[in-house]
């Protein structure tokens, strides 16, 4: 079959004109920071501020795609000369209380490329408090922390009661007795740092991995060690550290035992009373 020049020279210029966008220099995406990783609902809704960022060369035309675990809507943004080039700084509100894990990543946005790399935040978004979730005055104040602990709060803390106790030394062991949290609150260990911290409960998922019956390294992931204390044995909480400082917690959330809430702290996570 003959192709005349007419019909060649168009599927010649398609062509070209594919590789030339193809061939430009793609922005990569390396992280993504929020302004706050704890808030709580105000007259029924939250903003958080999110920045992405990484490398993004001037001729980058390419999509990126910022997901909210599936509950909100995503958002969609250009990253071009044009349209603003990284870091980008995107606002969220958000209208309902519960655990975020914000994923951003490249994809197609009207008809652009899609940017290259990936980065995850969890945000934690609280309801009103309750009556019933009220921490006590003393859990609140200096005197929540063995002597030797540092009390420390952020602003997210004082709405919701949490808060966290620091070594004053860096030999610092963790206590063997653990402090009593408020209703609503779940205690944290990881190395000589201890606290309350908001509890993140919700039904489990198809995503969520079960832990073992019997409690043992098994129930963390590979990279995490398996820590329990004299308390711990007796109710079956546990608590899995990270193996490098650098690790973050991993995407798909253990399930804990009936009577066990899930907790995570940085990249430190587990189940406890």
């Amino acid at each position: 079959m003959r192709i005349s020049n007419r019909v060649f020279a168009v599927m010649t210029g398609v062509v070209l004109g594919f590789g030339v966008q193809a061939a430009q220099a793609q922005a990569t995406i390396k992280s993504i920071t929020a302004d706050r990783t704890q808030v709580m609902l105000v007259d029924g809704k939250a903003t958080i501020r999110f920045t992405v960022d990484g490398d993004a060369p001037e001729s980058s035309n390419c999509g990126m795609i910022i997901d909210y675990s599936g509950i909100d809507t995503p958002d969609n943004r250009k990253i071009n000369s044009n349209d603003g080039l990284l870091p980008k700084v995107v606002e969220r509100v958000f209208t309902r209380a519960g655990a975020y894990d914000v994923k951003v990543r490249g994809g197609r946005v009207g008809g652009t490329l899609a940017c290259s790399g990936r980065a995850m935040v969890q945000i934690i978004v609280a309801g009103p408090p309750t009556s019933a979730a009220v921490p006590a005055p003393d859990a609140m104040s200096a005197s929540a922390c063995y002597r030797g602990w540092r009390f420390s709060q952020t602003r997210a803390d004082r709405n919701s009661g949490a808060f966290t106790c620091k070594p004053r030394k860096s030999d610092m062991q963790a206590p063997e007795r653990r402090i009593e949290c408020p209703s609503g609150l779940a205690y944290f260990e990881t190395g000589a740092t201890y606290g309350c911290t908001l509890i993140v409960a919700g039904p489990p998922t198809s995503a969520a991995v079960p832990a073992p019956a019997a409690m043992s390294a098994s129930a963390c992931y590979r990279g995490w060690r398996f820590s329990q204390t004299r308390a711990d044995r007796k109710s079956g909480a546990f608590t899995c550290k990270p193996r490098k400082s650098d690790m973050r917690a991993p995407e798909r959330r253990i399930e804990c035992p009936s009577g066990l809430f899930y907790f995570e702290k940085g990249a430190t996570y587990g189940c406890t009373q």
